[in-house]
């Protein structure tokens, strides 16, 4: 399975273009630490946003980030840079479970993921 994530400055006016435009619904986490936004579909969670603030380039601009969900990140990791890719981020613990951000030969960049639970 995958999931898509937006990495944007602020996802208020982000969350209302994704609205308008394919008709989700928006639902904002409430917390004082981060801006944070799920897109429903038909009641089905489908992707977030993440406002990151300042924390985001200028250079990197908003983009998404799509994750695969794994059954195990350092081996998928190791297979990655086998078959010509790149790990861009190692292996770490992160709130929604293993992660690695990595690339395909072309450079185009994912993230894998094995999530708590």
């Amino acid at each position: 399975p995958a999931w898509n994530e937006l990495v944007t400055r602020e996802t208020s006016t982000v969350g209302k273009f994704y609205q308008a435009l394919f008709g989700y619904d928006v639902e904002a986490v409430v917390s004082a630490d981060f801006d944070y936004v799920t897109l429903h579909l038909e009641g089905r969670p489908v992707a977030s946003l993440h406002g990151v603030g300042n924390a985001l380039p200028r250079d990197k601009g908003a983009h998404w980030m799509t994750y695969f969900e794994v059954a195990d990140v350092d081996e998928a990791s190791v297979r990655i840079t086998d078959l010509g890719g790149h790990v861009l981020q190692q292996p770490h613990e992160g709130a929604s479970g293993r992660l690695a951000t990595v690339a395909d030969p072309e450079g185009a960049v994912f993230t894998l993921v094995r999530s708590h639970g």
